[in-house]
């Protein structure tokens, strides 16, 4: 066994396989995000799946970080927020949720989205991606 400096051996590098579980892709548009006259910053989300496995989302975490990167704000929505917000917590393989979305926020310059669930073949997932918001 070789050691390197600097470098974890608990880290999994193994890539994944076609098939083998969903990767889920979070993206926005526009990003980055402009705040209307009105204060409120709207957008929309796109969740895609790209490894042609179906996934069930049961927890969107948003968190409001500052200009730093500090946490703001946090707000935990189960899977019935799912439902309504993108019409389904279900994304098909290769499926894609899409939702407009309003954020309102005197602080934030950024939110990111964590998204939790299982996919059809059991493996647990976590993925994460940011939006950045420009204030007037």
């Amino acid at each position: 066994m070789v050691g390197l400096a600097g470098c974890e051996t608990d880290v999994d590098t193994d890539p994944v396989l076609p098939g083998e579980m969903a990767l889920l892709v979070i993206s926005f548009s526009p990003d980055p995000v402009y705040e209307s006259s009105n204060g409120e910053f709207q957008f929309i989300v796109f969740i895609d799946e790209v490894n042609n496995v179906g996934a069930t989302i049961s927890l969107v975490e948003l968190e409001t970080l500052d200009e730093d990167g500090g946490i703001l704000d946090e707000d935990d929505h189960d899977q019935d927020w799912v439902r309504r917000t993108f019409g389904s917590s279900y994304i098909e393989p290769y499926g894609r949720l899409v939702s407009r979305v309003t954020v309102q926020t005197y602080n934030g310059h950024r939110v990111n989205w964590i998204l939790r669930g299982t996919d059809d073949r059991g493996n647990s997932f976590k993925y994460t991606q940011s939006v950045e918001l420009i204030h007037r």
